[in-house]
């Protein structure tokens, strides 16, 4: 991170420190804080056990949560978040990428197979009943690694994601106009 990017991001903790909590002027003795929304898709606040992913890793399991991640990717565009290496750094090698996902594809139509890899992936898939939806989602993604124009589903696009990995996809070209923004948006 280079030193406008340390200056940018310490400001943004100070403005949110120095803008959460205020004293009333009619009743000095009243504190009042900014107090956060729940995110639409998931609580990370709401794990019984601290440093657990619990919450986190049985919502994006359920068919609905894929789905709307998926939906919400498409809008975003998975190539931004492929060259980014948000979540794979698949980056550096596509080829890779596309030869896991034609293998996932592939494997998702055989009765019997014999790779340890795959065919555990898609035990895990048929347990958790969401087996058809990641298949569908891979038919997409490989349309998509092969330059077919994919639209996302409104209905099923969480704009609440969409904007927080925005938010993450523009850190490179960070300028206090688009700071502001990701700020105001923020708050």
């Amino acid at each position: 991170m280079n030193t406008l990017h340390k200056k940018i991001s310490f400001g943004l903790i100070a403005l949110l420190i120095g803008f959460s909590c205020s004293i009333s002027k009619n009743n000095h003795s009243t504190l009042h804080c900014f107090q956060e929304k729940g995110l639409s898709f998931f609580d990370p606040t709401e794990s019984p056990w601290l440093d657990s992913n619990k919450i986190y890793t049985d919502w994006i399991r359920k068919p609905e949560g894929i789905k709307m991640v998926h939906e919400s990717f498409k809008r975003i565009g998975y190539q931004k978040i492929i060259d980014y290496g948000y979540f794979w750094d698949w980056s550096s090698d596509k080829r890779l990428l596309r030869e896991r996902i034609d293998s996932l594809i592939i494997a998702f139509k055989l009765d019997s197979i014999n790779s340890k890899y795959y065919r555990e992936f898609y035990q895990r898939r048929q347990m958790e009943n969401n087996d058809e939806i990641v298949y569908t989602t891979l038919l997409d993604i490989q349309k998509i690694i092969d330059n077919e124009s994919i639209s996302s589903t409104p209905a099923f696009v969480n704009d609440t994601l969409v904007n927080l990995v925005n938010i993450q996809l523009s850190e490179d070209s960070l300028n206090l106009y688009i700071a502001t923004q990701n700020f105001d948006y923020l708050k």
